[in-house]
């Protein structure tokens, strides 16, 4: 192991507090936890253990070095885009809403490929309606030999009558 000049004491000192500041999780933490054991560890060790390359580990290293952790920060817009763009899922938002509760993400899935000619699996159809703020409503299920009768028999003898319970 070779110790690295890359990463020197007041580095790690400033990586230690900003990782106090942010916490350990997601990929700032990630990134100056992997700073911080750059200096005891070396480059391409820790570079191995984060299943990186030691190019990115250096590119860490300096971005941390020119402005802080907030500049190398995970970007905006990473991912896949959506589909359907912001006056479409307006017109969705309307269609369900309109809909009401006899709509299904079949339904949906349907009605955004016949208005806007875009292709959309059932699941990711049923995100859309969740990423909207709508929510699913099933029905309990009841076996098939039930017998509705005793069933609303047993309610009517289960019932107190109207006050509280104590016991």
């Amino acid at each position: 192991m070779r110790a690295t000049k890359a990463v020197d004491d007041q580095l790690v000192r400033l990586c230690k507090d900003e990782l106090e500041k942010q916490g350990i999780r997601g990929e700032n933490g990630r990134r100056l936890q992997a700073i911080i054991s750059a200096k005891e560890h070396g480059i391409k060790r820790v570079a191995a253990i984060y299943n990186i390359s030691r190019e990115t580990l250096m590119r860490w290293i300096s971005k941390f070095k020119s402005g802080g952790s907030s500049n190398f920060a995970v970007a905006k817009g990473r991912g896949r885009p959506n589909k359907l763009n912001a006056e479409q899922l307006n017109k969705v938002k309307d269609y369900i809403t309109i809909e009401g509760a006899n709509l299904s993400s079949k339904k949906v899935q349907n009605f955004v490929n016949q208005h806007f000619d875009v292709e959309l699996s059932r699941a990711t159809s049923h995100r859309l309606l969740k990423n909207l703020g709508f929510s699913f409503i099933t029905a309990r299920p009841s076996h098939y030999k039930t017998d509705s009768l005793k069933k609303e028999e047993f309610k009517k003898k289960s019932r107190t009558g109207g006050g509280s319970r104590s016991g």
